[in-house]
């Protein structure tokens, strides 16, 4: 035994956890002394040296430590989105490094946060997912240089000054981030694959589907939304595995116990309401379609296109407050929230179509209906979160966040023509019988003959 060995081995095992440590670190340190006097080692090998480093992470890589990266590979991500949103954006070197850095820093950390998740599931052992890790960080590296050299060679040749080494150096930065991105997925292509035959045929395939992973994986990076989204669904997955206390689950059916069904009169009204905001919508949809050719004044294509987006945003309030009735007795208060976020970000959107295409105020407003119907699908998504109040406030704000900068502001302009469809599927429903009553024994006496 030399003070040094035992030096080092102490080293890595600071890769565990301060509670790790505590517990099972001195039995751990025991045991690795051990067998180094039984192979006759001064130091640690480098395998074993990685193999400590790799369970070290595995016992760091809780569900509330992927939660973390998730939320900051969401944080990372949105920046992009920010800087587009707000005009910011300029091919300045600041400006470029700061956009790119984030976007790719943010797809490292989702990506990291990803393979985290697969790696709790036991798909790969934990050395191969260091490994993977550690490709992971040059393949986003290289590919924040290949964007930012597509970028200044973009603006290097539309000023006519001929191509810096910089700025012609976009095809090698994409091969080197291909290559390092094929290796960081190897290990889960190929644990996936170990089953389908010989090693020929497992390394061939493997190898094959890396690439066109890695691939797939780099375009998505390219755009900013394609990081959101990836650090979104982690960072939902992770909140679904952390544990609520036993208090809050106590209550919990409780509250579900004081919900009552719809009445059958509630039930008619629901679908009166919403065949109304059917025909309503419809109507909304036909003049933005063709209003032009109603002869109405000299309205153009685009002034009936506005005028049904608006008229037809107002209208899929009333779906909105009428699906939310009808779904309070199954969510409850969360779909409260939700749906007045959804009609704050469609009266925002109508509010936005009565001013001028020109208006600064018309985009500001759409922004913030993006941001209002993010928040509503992150409140919609409560009954399914961690039941501590801080994490569930911080996960609802992260994952509205990853909706909002991605889909939420399309999907709140296309409310118009989505509405109606939503409205005749709740007017059906709410005017068929609930399934309990039509599974309900025939309490009439039956005469036995």
């Amino acid at each position: 035994m030399t003070a040094r060995r035992r030096s080092r081995y102490q080293r890595l095992l600071r890769w565990y956890p301060a509670a790790w440590r505590r517990a099972n670190g001195q039995l751990m340190l025991d045991t690795l002394e051990q067998a180094a006097d039984a192979h006759d080692r001064t130091l640690p090998s480098l395998r074993e040296a990685w193999s400590i480093r790799a369970h070290g992470l595995v016992e760091r890589a809780t569900p509330a430590a992927i939660a973390v990266v998730a939320g900051l590979a969401l944080a990372l991500s949105t920046v992009p989105i920010g800087a587009l949103w707000t005009g910011s954006f300029d091919s300045s070197p600041w400006s470029l490094a700061l956009t790119f850095g984030t976007q790719y820093g943010g797809a490292l950390a989702a990506s990291l946060a990803a393979g985290a998740l697969l790696l709790r599931t036991g798909i790969i052992p934990a050395e191969q997912a260091l490994f993977a890790a550690a490709a992971a960080v040059p393949a986003w590296a290289f590919g924040a240089l290949m964007a930012a050299s597509w970028s200044v060679g973009f603006d290097e040749a539309d000023a006519g000054t001929g191509l810096s080494w910089f700025g012609s150096a976009s095809l090698a930065f994409s091969g080197l981030a291909w290559i390092f991105g094929i290796l960081a997925l190897l290990p889960f292509t190929l644990a996936a694959l170990r089953h389908a035959g010989s090693g020929a045929v497992v390394w061939t395939f493997g190898v094959g589907i890396a690439a066109a992973g890695a691939l797939a994986l780099g375009l998505m990076g390219i755009l900013p939304s394609g990081a959101v989204l990836m650090s979104g669904l982690a960072l939902f997955i992770a909140s679904r595995r952390i544990r609520s206390t036993q208090r809050t689950e106590r209550i919990r059916p409780n509250q579900r116990a004081a919900r009552r069904p719809l009445s059958p009169g509630r039930r008619r009204q629901l679908a009166v309401v919403a065949a109304a905001s059917a025909i309503i919508g419809l109507g909304c949809v036909a003049f933005a379609l063709t209003g032009s050719l109603w002869g109405i004044g000299a309205l153009d294509a685009t002034d009936t296109m506005r005028i049904g987006i608006l008229f037809g945003s107002v209208a899929s309030t009333i779906t909105v407050a009428a699906s939310a009735v009808a779904l309070y007795a199954r969510v409850g208060l969360p779909i409260v929230g939700a749906a007045a976020a959804l009609i704050g970000a469609l009266l925002l959107v109508a509010l936005s179509y009565t001013l001028h295409d020109d208006a600064p105020a018309g985009w500001t407003l759409l922004v913030f209906a993006g941001i209002a119907t993010g928040l509503a699908g992150g409140i919609l998504l409560i009954p399914l979160l961690p039941r501590r109040w801080w994490l569930q406030t911080l996960l609802v704000v992260g994952i509205g966040a990853a909706i909002g900068t991605t889909i939420g502001m399309q999907g709140i302009m296309m409310a118009t023509f989505i509405s109606p469809v939503v409205a005749i599927v709740l007017a059906v429903m709410m005017a068929r019988r609930p399934r309990s009553a039509r599974l309900a024994p025939d309490l009439a006496p039956v005469n036995a003959s």
